[in-house]
């Protein structure tokens, strides 16, 4: 995930735990292995996601919720519009 060209991160209205997480992947040594770019690019990931403790498990989980409430109630608004 190393290609400045190449970014997965669209930093809009992302959790920031998420965003600290893929930043970490696209620049890491780690190196993924997999036929695809995609295998590789979870291949990455799941070794970040490895390293990390409970408390940064527990921060991203609160912090999805919210982002997930902030979405559910935004599309129901622009729905009713």
């Amino acid at each position: 995930m190393k290609s400045a060209e190449y970014s997965i991160i669209h930093k809009h209205k992302l959790p920031p735990k998420l965003i600290e997480l893929l930043k970490s992947s696209e620049s890491s040594s780690i190196v993924g292995f997999g036929a695809t770019k995609e295998q590789q690019d979870f291949m990455v990931l799941s070794a970040i996601l490895a390293s990390k403790n409970t408390a940064f498990f527990e921060d991203l989980t609160k912090e999805f919720d919210e982002y997930l409430v902030t979405l559910s109630h935004s599309l129901s608004v622009h729905s009713n519009n």
